[in-house]
């Protein structure tokens, strides 16, 4: 009908809205700000705004949670999680039972997502892009990125936001590090 309607209205500051792979029903936001400000990051509700839930209450040791995401099939969604003593985590919950599995420790990611497959994740941080094989719980350098997140008129315009190529063969991502951001193709 072309018409929006309001699923969800808060003086708080919303993000990353996402709806999950196979059940358009349910949708992933989140809670956006500094760590120490905001009740906690992950949220699910139901497209007509009902059943909203908060996905993982904030923890006593936690830094910072942030750059959620689902998987194809729509089974979990994963998240990097920063511990206090800086030890960082990807970690995933099965929005129907909110179970929460670690999957391993892993680099200091500011974002990361997984291939069509699930097999393997791609990860920006400090000055690389990483990937994970996921079946062996493995995390290597990839490539530098050399981005130096600068803002060109948006907070995000070189942040690296590496992603796979459809066949999985390939990791693309955005850089500065030739001068203006641009587009980069590393072969896998």
């Amino acid at each position: 009908n072309n018409k929006g309607n309001v699923i969800l209205e808060q003086n708080c500051w919303f993000g990353h809205p996402q709806i999950r792979p196979g059940n358009n029903d349910t949708i992933l936001f989140c809670h956006e700000g500094p760590g120490n400000l905001i009740d906690a990051r992950l949220w699910l509700i139901n497209s007509d705004g009902s059943n909203r839930r908060c996905a993982r209450e904030k923890s006593e040791n936690e830094l910072v949670t942030t750059h959620e995401f689902w998987l194809r099939d729509g089974s979990k969604f994963g998240f990097m999680y920063r511990e206090k003593d800086q030890k960082t985590f990807l970690k995933f919950i099965n929005p129907d039972t909110l179970e929460e599995n670690t999957l391993m420790e892993c680099s200091h990611y500011l974002h990361f997502i997984s291939n069509r497959e699930g097999s393997m994740i791609t990860g920006d941080g400090d000055s690389f892009i990483y990937i994970i094989d996921v079946a062996n719980k493995k995390e290597e350098k990839l490539c530098f990125h050399g981005s130096h997140w600068k803002s060109y008129g948006n907070t995000q315009d070189s942040h690296p936001h590496p992603c796979f190529t459809p066949d999985s063969m390939s990791v693309l991502f955005t850089s500065d590090k030739d001068g203006l951001p641009s587009i980069y193709k590393v072969d896998l």
